[in-house]
């Protein structure tokens, strides 16, 4: 595992950055129990909520009590996989805050719980799409800011089609973002990065080597896009891993959300 600052080959065209839905435990959740009065009031371990119309699954990664300002961390899945199943990645996160794992908001055409955010292609045939993917995961931040106190913006991570997504999400700027861990992703061609956005925003991605669906120079590239037009942005590679989150990818992401999501 190294960290390279990125001067990197031109990107390769990604024609089907199809993700196998993650598996990962998930954590059964907390029986509420009436508090005794005067006693302190613990938020619940895990709970189903929706944001923006985003249907979302809400974790707590230590006793949180009610009203407690802590760090919010967003996740989002991969293509066909849900918040239910990629909630499991956070899983030991050494952060104490309050995770908003979203539902993509396409059905995936594989049938079951499966979601998408946007449909395969249309990332660069269709900015729009991938335009309005961001958008409406950035509304449903801000509903949850609304909704809970938290310490700063938030810090996002994502996998493959999430971590496209977490990277227009830190092409918005602090206003949306602070930091942003995108795990094997890409930043479309068609994001615009305006200047004066980087500032404040930190980026770190992960990328494994021999990724067979979203090649590592495209990450890469991401990461030398990024760095050009001002914001922190660095890469941490994983030398023969491919398209997964094995042991080694999911202890460095959780060591970069836990140095990004610190309270200010």
């Amino acid at each position: 595992m190294g960290v390279a600052a990125c001067t990197p080959e031109a990107p390769r065209a990604v024609t089907a950055p199809v993700t196998a839905p993650v598996t990962a435990p998930v954590t059964a959740p907390s029986s509420e129990r009436p508090a005794a009065p005067g006693a302190e009031r613990f938020e619940p371990a895990v709970r189903e909520m929706t944001f923006a119309g985003l249907s979302a699954r809400v974790l707590v990664t230590r006793p949180v009590r009610v009203g407690e300002r802590v760090p919010m961390v967003v996740g989002l899945h991969g293509y066909g996989d849900s918040a239910r199943g990629f909630a499991g990645v956070f899983d030991g996160l050494p952060l104490k805050a309050r995770v908003i794992v979203l539902d993509g908001p396409e059905p995936w055409g594989g049938g079951g719980e499966g979601r998408a955010w946007f449909a395969i292609g249309q990332a660069e045939q269709r900015p729009e799409v991938f335009d309005a993917a961001v958008r409406r995961v950035a509304a449903a931040m801000r509903e949850a800011r609304v909704r809970f106190e938290t310490c700063g913006a938030p810090v996002v991570t994502g996998f493959s089609q999430g971590a496209m997504v977490s990277f227009g999400l830190a092409a918005e700027g602090a206003s949306v973002v602070r930091g942003a861990v995108p795990v094997a992703g890409r930043l479309p061609s068609g994001v615009a990065l305006l200047p004066g956005r980087g500032a404040g925003v930190t980026v770190v991605a992960l990328h494994g080597t021999a990724d067979p669906r979203i090649a590592y120079t495209d990450g890469a590239a991401a990461v030398a896009r990024l760095l050009g037009a001002g914001y922190r942005a660095s890469l941490v590679s994983f030398e023969g891993v491919g398209h997964s989150l094995p042991p080694a990818v999911l202890a460095a992401l959780h060591t970069q959300l836990e140095a990004l999501g610190r309270c200010p």
